[in-house]
């Protein structure tokens, strides 16, 4: 959108913010429950997930967790990836969901980073529609 656009825009009184935004089907808010993981011990944190439906229709709903480096989602940090199934999810519609992050003697005091991917599907689980992404960093101390 150029500046000559937006001098129309204002002086035609619409707002075209709402038109040309994308929509985006969900709304994801992450937090750390201790926020920070004990370096070099068999430690864990809880990752909790609050995903909301922003759209208009029933979506069939999936979480994946991604992780790398010296921590993991077991207590011996191998399982890398997290895959959570929410089921279909109404308009307007919160669901959370704990998910554990463990440490241990190898992890080393520094951030490490988390992916956690929402996925609208249709049909079933492996047809995808729609995906949105959010980074988190993990800090081990």
């Amino acid at each position: 959108m150029g500046i000559l656009d937006r001098i129309k825009q204002a002086f035609s009184g619409k707002d075209s913010s709402s038109e040309d935004a994308p929509k985006i089907p969900y709304l994801i808010h992450t937090r750390f429950n201790p926020y920070r993981l004990k370096a070099r011990a068999a430690d864990s944190v809880e990752l909790i997930i609050t995903v909301k439906n922003m759209t208009n229709e029933d979506k069939l709903t999936s979480i994946t967790v991604k992780c790398s480096g010296d921590i993991g989602f077991s207590e011996t940090t191998l399982k890398k990836s997290h895959f959570i199934r929410l089921g279909v999810m109404k308009p307007g519609e919160e669901k959370t969901v704990y998910v554990p992050v463990y440490g241990s003697s190898i992890t080393k005091p520094k951030e490490y980073p988390l992916a956690v991917i929402v996925t609208a599907h249709f049909r079933d689980y492996d047809h995808i529609e729609n995906a949105v992404r959010k980074k988190l960093r993990l800090r081990a101390v």
